[in-house]
């Protein structure tokens, strides 16, 4: 039975985006899922608990050293340092990778500032004492690092992940269990765990999305507040048609409307290892937009507040949040294949104030939203497409 592996990617960030995009698709070919918070802040507290809590969740952990020591905390250490030290205590398997021109780097090709460059060299030193290998350039690299992880699979065969399809000795006991299960759980109706909705892909949601924002325009229309809405995706191939068929219905409604839209820049460097479907789906975007900006502003009344952020990096998911009480998330999925989908997965409904689960994811794809916004992954940030004219 194939088992997929999540390996999580740590390195510096302007010096090493070919080197990691090599790494990446060097993962992708091995069928493992790739991981990386290169592109956030780890000094914030919060955003410390996540990565923390993505890091246990990997099977490997890999770091790609060249010639920088990375963003510093206020206790001095870089986040690189401290997410290997982290994989380290947690007992991940890792393997770090350092350029083999290393110490001609560190004597002064890397013109550090004396104080980083000794925080530097012992951080080197530390992750010699485990697995190390040497790269030259990104094309080396990309192949060390597939003989390396196809080894470390060998040798530690990690928990991985295993399609749902696929049936196990486990699966076929929770089977036998699952009926008696459901019956206990009917009997106590426990209020604190009630389980969120599920839908096979995008279309199957649009009705509940129709009778959502039905609700929420008659329940919140005398409220002061606007109506917003935050869609986080890659282009919105699918979602985008939704939201162009939102704005034409609500346009000219006594209530404030206001759409953020984060999605990846189509000259991303991470659409070199995208399937080749992707550049059709941008076109289909942009030209949805295209002509919704221009029936907008042939409408007189315009109350519609319409805002673009474009991340430089792949967003791990895709989801949309409705004033921040009623969320649909998916993910981006990355097949055996090679090729990656969004929209066509399965989308979880969650609902505020339902349980203390819906709470947390509704709080946490808030974070994943605003951080590509506030913590440099954004190309461009809040760019305002369309703005009424009687606001």
């Amino acid at each position: 039975m194939k088992k997929m592996y999540q390996v999580f990617v740590s390195s510096t960030y302007d010096d090493l985006k070919q080197e990691r995009n090599e790494v990446i698709k060097a993962l992708l070919e091995l069928s493992c899922f790739p991981v990386g918070m290169e592109n956030f802040s780890a000094a914030d507290d919060t955003q410390w608990v996540y990565i923390q809590r993505l890091i246990k969740e990997c099977d490997y952990y890999i770091v790609i050293i060249g010639s920088k020591y990375g963003s510093e905390l206020e206790d001095g250490m870089s986040y690189t340092e401290r997410e290997y030290r982290f994989a380290i205590e947690n007992r991940i398997p890792v393997i770090a990778f350092t350029h083999s021109d290393i110490n001609k780097i560190l004597k002064g090709e890397a013109k550090l500032k004396p104080e980083t460059l000794k925080k530097f060299i012992k951080f080197i030193e530390l992750v010699r004492k485990k697995l190390c290998k040497p790269w030259r350039d990104k094309y080396e690299l990309g192949a060390v690092v597939s003989r390396s992880i196809t080894n470390l699979m060998t040798d530690k065969p990690g928990t991985g992940w295993i399609r749902g399809d696929e049936e196990t000795e486990e699966h076929k006991k929770l089977a036998i269990n699952y009926s008696d299960v459901i019956r206990k759980y009917d009997e106590l109706k426990l209020d604190s765990v009630i389980a969120p909705k599920y839908y096979d892909n995008y279309d199957l949601i649009l009705p509940s999305l129709n009778t959502i924002f039905d609700k929420l325009i008659n329940d919140e229309v005398s409220q002061t507040e606007p109506i917003k809405i935050r869609l986080l995706g890659v282009c919105f191939h699918k979602s985008f048609s939704f939201i162009k068929e939102f704005i034409e219905k609500n346009c000219g409604i006594d209530k404030k409307i206001e759409i953020r839209l984060s999605g990846l820049d189509r000259n991303s460097e991470i659409l070199d290892v995208l399937n080749n479907v992707w550049p059709s789906h941008f076109d289909v975007y942009e030209k949805q937009l295209d002509e919704l900006i221009k029936r907008i502003e042939a409408k007189d009344n315009t109350n519609i507040t319409l805002k673009i952020s474009k991340y430089d990096h792949m967003p791990n998911w895709h989801g949309m949040l409705i004033n921040k009480k009623h969320l649909f998330l998916s993910a981006c999925v990355w097949s055996s294949d090679q090729s990656m989908t969004a929209g066509e997965n399965h989308y979880t409904y969650y609902k505020k104030n339902t349980s203390t689960l819906h709470n947390q994811k509704i709080l946490q794809f808030k974070r994943w939203f605003d951080y590509g916004r506030f913590y440099g992954t954004v190309k461009i940030e809040d760019q305002l497409i369309f703005e009424p004219s009687n606001i």
